[in-house]
């Protein structure tokens, strides 16, 4: 008889919980050094997993733990857009 597999988890880069892998959002930073929100969670390149709450993007030290798990410099015009983009996709998957 075959073993149920336990679904993949991952943890949020800002408030350290463990989750579903399906339940947070990933950023990635792509293999040329961009960051993008990747909404198909298949992106290539180095990701970090965020939790779908709206209140992780209000909060400034999000911006600096998302930069240093992508390992990248990240400014600031480029994490609003990020912001928005995520905040977005909230809104619209509710």
């Amino acid at each position: 008889m075959a073993t149920k597999r336990q679904p993949p988890t991952r943890s949020c880069v800002i408030c350290r919980s463990r989750r579903d892998k399906s339940d947070l959002l990933r950023i990635v930073r792509t293999p040329d050094g961009r960051v993008e929100f990747d909404e198909t969670g298949k992106a290539n390149g180095r990701g970090a997993y965020v939790c779908a709450d709206e209140s992780h993007w209000g909060d400034r030290g999000a911006f600096g733990k998302i930069r240093h798990s992508l390992q990248v410099q990240i400014d600031n015009s480029r994490f609003e857009a990020l912001s928005n983009e995520v905040l977005s996709h909230l809104q619209t998957n509710q």
